[in-house]
């Protein structure tokens, strides 16, 4: 079991590095949006959202409240490892791996059962 649970963080871990590959982007907060979020930051949601969506069919319910709860993630994430790099690089692995379990229990919060394990499933095969 433990070592399931690894092989799906790694996956989930690969999966998730090309969507934050560019997580110190020093944009300006866009017109509209809320104090401290970048364009960035929505447009990874969104990938994310609409990747989660091509594989498990949502609701319009559950695809708003993932694009929300992953912008959170994606902030209090990109606000964490500003910290970090100020305060103790050798943190900043732990905050990867941290990324991954808060992402993917966001996920699982919102998702049915059958749509997490599918999707699960379908990032284990790539």
């Amino acid at each position: 079991m433990k070592n399931y649970t690894l092989k799906i963080s790694a996956i989930l871990l690969l999966i998730f590095a090309f969507v934050f590959s560019n997580a110190q982007a020093n944009d300006a907060p866009g017109k509209g949006n809320p104090e401290g979020v970048h364009e960035q930051q929505i447009k990874k949601a969104n990938d994310m959202t609409a990747k989660i969506a091509a594989t498990v069919n949502i609701s319009e319910e559950q695809r708003t409240k993932l694009k929300a709860s992953l912008l959170e993630a994606i902030v209090k994430y990109q606000e964490s490892l500003a910290k970090a790099k100020k305060e103790d690089e050798s943190r900043l692995g732990s905050l990867n791996q941290e990324l991954v379990t808060d992402i993917t229990a966001r996920i699982k919060a919102i998702l049915t059962p059958e749509q997490f394990s599918i999707v699960q499933s379908k990032e284990l095969k790539q």
